[in-house]
């Protein structure tokens, strides 16, 4: 197995990342920028060991990481007759007991081949030797056309910290689309394996897009905010609108909830500081999401602190600096017993 990874973030948080994969390998012993926000790190240990300590670690700033198993020149005589040779020959590493799914990266901008052609040509020719699964695979082979070189990997899905390639998970603009905040809780929920359900509050909830998604999931959704939300939302029976203040809200409220939300834009003390007041308005079976609002500089130390702050009243989950995330961190956490 190789100790050669690639690892992805938002472009700019490159040398951020590369300090937590120092957290567990401390020596890397090459570094590369393949393309903004792609990076190829060779560590001082196999790749085996390496993502075996990794759960150890709260990796905030990294979204998708691959193992490289080999890598071949870029020809362009037939880039996608050349990638399958590249992958026929290292299927050793496939299992045939799982299910597969091939995911191309293409930050060539000289080829206009688009990643479906590649996925396309490669899964026929392996589809009848192993079974494929799209939705819900359980490997993944990772391929990653860059400027002069093809690079192969092959992964447990699991491993991967998102079953999207590079972590660049995309949704689709559906009927009375909101707002962009829309595709941060689903990607937190997806990503994050969450399940909402029951009674939901959303903090600083205009105009709605959060409010939108957990009416989908939850029973009733209490939207908590002095400005207006968008008016589709006025028409759906399990949406109240609370027109005051989160703190207002506290100093009435009785109820419990199963779910509390905040994605307010504030700074990153005054919204933990929310969510403390708000911890005694959840319910025994609970669960927390947030956003952290990071200034641009010194992301890692805000993040860091931050989550340290909240550690005094919850128990952290998960935190991660998502791909529809701008310069904030989305966390996932419940009530300490």
């Amino acid at each position: 197995m190789s100790n050669r990874i690639i690892i992805t973030t938002e472009n700019g948080d490159e040398q951020i990342a590369l300090n937590e994969i120092k957290k567990i390998s401390p020596k890397p012993k090459n570094v590369s920028y393949l393309a903004k926000g792609i990076t190829l790190v060779e560590l001082d240990e196999l790749y085996s060991d390496f993502i075996k300590k990794v759960n150890n670690y709260n990796l905030i700033f990294i979204r998708h990481i691959i193992p490289i198993i080999t890598d071949a020149k870029l020809t362009y005589d037939n880039i996608i007759e050349q990638t399958l040779h590249i992958v026929n020959d290292n299927l050793c590493f496939l299992d045939k007991n799982l299910k597969f799914s091939i995911q191309t990266r293409i930050v060539n901008p000289h080829i206009t081949l688009k990643p479906f052609d590649i996925n396309t040509f490669i899964s026929d020719k392996l589809i009848g030797s192993y079974e494929m699964d799209v939705k819900n695979p359980e490997q993944i082979i990772s391929i990653l056309v860059c400027t002069d070189t093809i690079y192969i990997g092959i992964s447990l899905k699991k491993d991967n910290l998102s079953s999207w390639p590079g972590g660049n998970i995309r949704f689709e603009k559906k009927e009375n689309f909101i707002s962009r905040a829309e595709f941060k809780l689903l990607e937190a929920i997806q990503t994050f394996g969450l399940e909402l359900k029951g009674n939901a509050l959303d903090l600083g909830a205009a105009p709605g897009g959060w409010t939108k998604i957990l009416s989908g999931y939850c029973n009733s959704v209490t939207a908590v905010d002095p400005a207006g939300l968008h008016e589709s939302l006025y028409q759906s029976p399990n949406i109240i609108h609370k027109k005051m203040t989160a703190q207002e809200f506290f100093r009435s409220a009785t109820g419990k909830y199963d779910v509390i939300c905040n994605d307010m834009k504030m700074d990153t003390n005054e919204s933990i500081d929310i969510m403390a007041n708000a911890e005694k308005l959840l319910s025994k079976n609970n669960l927390c999401i947030m956003t952290l609002k990071l200034p641009a500089s010194k992301q890692q130390s805000r993040a860091t602190r931050s989550i340290e702050t909240l550690e005094k009243y919850f128990n952290i989950l998960h935190a991660r600096k998502l791909f529809h995330n701008r310069n904030e961190v989305t966390v996932a956490f419940n009530k300490k017993n």
